[in-house]
């Protein structure tokens, strides 16, 4: 999903950090920007830009910043390392590129080269007597070999029956 915040001049109120000296004086954020905010916490967005919403005689009186989120950390990673093994970009603050992957794009896909250490680590973090190296790594290779031979993902909501 495109999720934007904005951040108005002079630090009157950064709705992307819920801070600033005007918030909830005269300016308040959105649901939409606290959204945001809960799923860059959980590491399930990628930031786009900013660009300037409010141009004025006076300079730009408010900056939007727009990100690309996904449902999990997960959607997030395959995302911003599958994007670029196939040319496929983010588009620009003002017009994100927030889709999706086509079944083709999805399938071009080079899993073997994702590093899904990150998602892992958060996985098995509360995880005590877990796998060690040499089996932690024959369960991620076990799983990539699903995901690429695979025509539907269990983290696919339309595919229910996977």
């Amino acid at each position: 999903e495109d999720r934007r915040c904005a951040k108005k001049a002079l630090g009157f109120a950064n709705c992307c950090s819920r801070s600033g000296w005007g918030l909830g004086w005269a300016s308040d954020c959105s649901s939409e920007e606290d959204i945001l905010r809960t799923q860059r916490a959980e590491g399930q967005c990628v930031y786009v830009g900013t660009y300037c919403s409010d141009d004025s005689i006076f300079g730009c009186l408010e900056k939007t910043e727009t990100n690309c989120c996904f449902r999990s950390k997960l959607g997030r990673i395959i995302h911003e390392q599958g994007r670029p093994q196939i040319g496929y970009g983010w588009g620009s603050a003002e017009t994100p590129e927030c889709d999706g992957f086509s079944e083709e794009q999805l399938a071009a896909l080079d899993f073997g080269a994702i590093d899904f250490s990150e998602y892992f680590v958060d996985a098995f973090a509360n995880v005590s007597g877990g796998p060690d190296s040499a089996a932690m790594e024959s369960l991620i290779d076990a799983y990539i070999t699903t995901l690429s031979g695979s025509s539907c993902s269990q983290y696919d909501p339309d595919y229910t029956d996977c």
